[in-house]
């Protein structure tokens, strides 16, 4: 696999998403990982808390493909059973030591442990 900027281990800082009235809301404290292997292979787990003040959290891994400014995560396991197998497109970001995932109107804002 070409050398696209995102290998490596990141370390999850910042979590923006919309909130209902549309402004952005920055959560500066998520706790997780984004991994992404030479051979295709990524995982990504991380709990938050939301702007209600309940928790969440994501997991799931498999492979992944990168297309220009765009990597399909293609889960093998997923919290939701519905999304094992599907092409889940997300732009990305990488500059260096920093790394932002978008999901949407959600961008995941990493720095690179590895």
């Amino acid at each position: 696999m070409a050398d696209n900027g995102i290998v490596g281990i990141w370390n999850m800082v910042a979590i923006e998403r919309p909130g209902a009235d549309g402004a952005l809301l920055r959560n500066e404290g998520p706790h997780g990982f984004l991994l992404y292997d030479a051979g295709g292979w990524f995982a990504e787990a991380f709990s938050f808390t939301a702007p209600d003040g309940s928790a969440g959290g994501v997991q799931y891994c498999g492979n992944y493909e990168v297309e220009g400014d765009t990597v399909f995560h293609i889960p093998a396991m997923h919290a939701d059973p519905a999304n094992v197998g599907k092409r889940l497109p997300r732009q990305f970001i990488a500059d260096g030591d920093r790394f932002t995932l978008i999901a949407g109107a959600v961008r995941i804002h990493c720095e690179r442990l590895r």
